[in-house]
């Protein structure tokens, strides 16, 4: 039987463990990032998510960058830290405002953290541009419903993105993508 990564245990850890409200996600997200080399996430808290981008990383490399408001799990981030570097990827958390950050070019951002439709408004003005292929959004349904804030970024900027998946499960994954040139 072969032997499975810290990373690969840190995913089935989240995936098949106890449900959250992102759990049932995690499949989702790994195949939008799995042929990408560069994630970037806002809202890491227990790192469920961080963990799928992890894994899509693994078998070719590349750099994930994780921002939260707060540390609240620093023991979680040692052990993504760990693990990552174990596999080769390269991790960096950032404890941070994502609107006073500026974030490196990235193929995939997802979004996960204040849950304010007008802070997803200045969050996708400040980072779209530094986004090559995906955004994806978590809470995009009842009962934080960001699909609003989404729409109205979709509206104004219909030249650039366009919307490919939504999924109602586990309060909503929104998939956007920017549109080839």
């Amino acid at each position: 039987m072969r032997e499975i990564s810290a990373v690969q245990r840190g995913f089935e850890e989240r995936h098949g463990g106890e449900p959250t409200t992102t759990s049932q996600l995690l499949g989702l997200l790994f195949a939008y990032a799995k042929d990408l080399s560069h994630l970037t996430e806002f809202g890491v808290c227990n790192p469920h998510t961080t963990y799928a981008l992890l894994l899509a990383l693994e078998e070719h490399g590349g750099r994930l960058v994780s921002v939260d408001i707060v540390n609240e799990y620093p023991g979680a981030i040692d052990q993504v830290r760990k693990d990552a570097e174990a596999v080769g990827i390269s991790f960096e958390y950032i404890v941070g405002n994502v609107l006073d950050i500026t974030i490196e070019e990235t193929d995939l951002l997802f979004i996960d953290d204040h849950h304010c439709l007008e802070h997803l408004g200045n969050e996708l003005e400040r980072h779209s541009p530094q986004v090559r292929r995906f955004i994806a959004f978590h809470d995009t349904e009842s009962p934080c419903n960001m699909l609003p804030a989404v729409e109205g970024f979709l509206a104004k900027h219909s030249s650039e993105w366009e919307l490919i998946r939504h999924f109602r499960l586990s309060h909503g994954l929104t998939i956007i993508r920017r549109k080839r040139g």
